[in-house]
């Protein structure tokens, strides 16, 4: 599961969406149906080739890491050890993998990267992250931990 970040529109984008979709849903019933939907087997076929690619040890190990390191920030960053109360499961780890895996995939690669790696990290680890209150406080966000843990943890 990954959790992308998105903040609330102001006033006047609110209003230009409500005019948007107010057009869209006019316009859908002047639209023809899709020249083609994509079948059940094309989806499954796509899953396969993604759960295919390449994934070295070395980046395996690395998002190993970025997971244990939400678990055991200290000798990452001092400043992840305070702000942390609890990390991630071995499910960001899955997520991340998984994640990475598609975002090759749909980058024409046969092969994961590290950028590929840290691209999708953030999505599925700052709803897996519990900060210390005092953290909290202090304005710290799990987006804040993302980026130290990335910048901490060293990439193959």
């Amino acid at each position: 599961m990954l959790h992308t970040l998105v903040d609330y529109p102001d006033r006047a984008t609110t209003l230009r969406i409500m005019e948007l979709t107010r057009r869209e849903a006019v316009a859908a019933e002047e639209l023809p149906p899709p020249a083609r939907l994509l079948s059940e087997h094309s989806v499954f076929a796509a899953r396969d080739e993604v759960l295919r690619l390449t994934l070295a040890d070395s980046v395996a190990e690395y998002i190993a890491a970025l997971v244990e390191a939400t678990r055991r920030p200290a000798p990452y960053s001092a400043k992840l050890a305070e702000w942390l109360r609890w990390g991630a499961s071995p499910r960001a780890a899955i997520a991340i993998e998984r994640g990475a895996r598609a975002y090759a995939w749909l980058h024409g690669r046969d092969y994961v990267s590290p950028e590929d790696v840290q691209a999708i990290a953030p999505d599925a680890l700052r709803h897996r992250l519990l900060l210390d209150y005092t953290a909290q406080a202090r304005g710290v966000t799990a987006q804040t931990c993302v980026e130290e843990l990335l910048g901490q943890v060293p990439a193959p």
